[in-house]
């Protein structure tokens, strides 16, 4: 009996259905561009934010590891800067407290140092992330980010009392401020802010979320990988927990 797959293709040409199917599966293989249009597989696969692999399957030699990264779970705060009372209340739970007075200022600031010459620049494409916690959402002033203690470079987030706002200084060290949310007591937010060189484009991200962008080409450097701040506006004690920081950068090699 004979199958469909070694039937002509036509009377004008006799190769055969399965010669016709092998000759179009070369062609395709051959092709660069094949599966890269828009909502094809390949271009699915790069947009998907996380793509799945079976546990363990990623080896080591296979991952790129050519940014300067700092990873902190908050083991120690030696290396911080710190003002008012700093303290660890446990792993992973970094605490900034005023006083019980108006005005009252509390922050922990980390840098580069001697062997980190302009890792915290813009040009490094810095990309910055911590987990925030707040005690209640009343009478208080609070940044984090790669924000010099100055308050007057970098960028980052801003709370007054419970409105969360997305900031950056710009090359006049005026605050630029855009609204984001309204946070709540006893909630972990996650804040992330990354700023891409290429594009001069700042990104901010709550939760995983992006939730704004906005570009601005900066001309002064930036050397603050981290600031965290609170302060009063009025009486009352205040505290900002932070845990799980991140930050990297492209490596600087200078």
């Amino acid at each position: 009996m004979e199958t469909w797959g070694s039937l002509p293709k036509s009377q004008e040409d006799n190769s055969t259905i399965d010669q016709e199917i092998d000759s179009k599966i070369v062609v395709h293989n051959n092709d660069p561009d094949a599966h890269l249009e828009a909502g094809q597989s390949l271009q699915s696969h790069k947009a998907s934010q996380i793509i799945d692999h079976i546990a363990r399957s990623v080896v080591r030699d296979k991952l790129a590891f050519d940014r300067f990264t700092i990873d902190s779970h908050f083991e120690s705060i030696d290396s911080w800067i710190k003002s008012g009372n700093c303290y660890l209340a446990g792993l992973n739970a970094f605490v900034i407290q005023t006083a019980a007075s108006l005005n009252s200022e509390a922050y922990a600031i980390i840098s580069e140092v001697d062997n980190q010459q302009n890792q915290g620049d813009y040009s490094k494409n810095p990309d910055f992330q911590v987990t925030i916690y707040l005690e209640d959402v009343d009478d208080q002033l609070v940044y984090v980010g790669p924000i010099t203690d100055s308050l007057d470079t970098g960028f980052g987030f801003k709370i007054v009392n419970d409105a969360l706002y997305a900031v950056y200084f710009d090359d006049d060290n005026s605050e630029v401020a855009y609204s984001l949310l309204t946070v709540d007591y006893g909630t972990n937010y996650v804040l992330r802010c990354m700023f891409d060189p290429d594009t001069n484009t700042h990104h901010w991200y709550i939760n995983g979320t992006e939730v704004y962008s906005a570009v601005y080409s900066h001309s002064y450097a930036l050397s603050v990988y981290a600031f965290f701040y609170i302060k009063t506006t009025d009486r009352r004690l205040k505290r900002l927990w932070l845990s799980n920081f991140h930050y990297d950068a492209i490596m600087s090699y200078v």
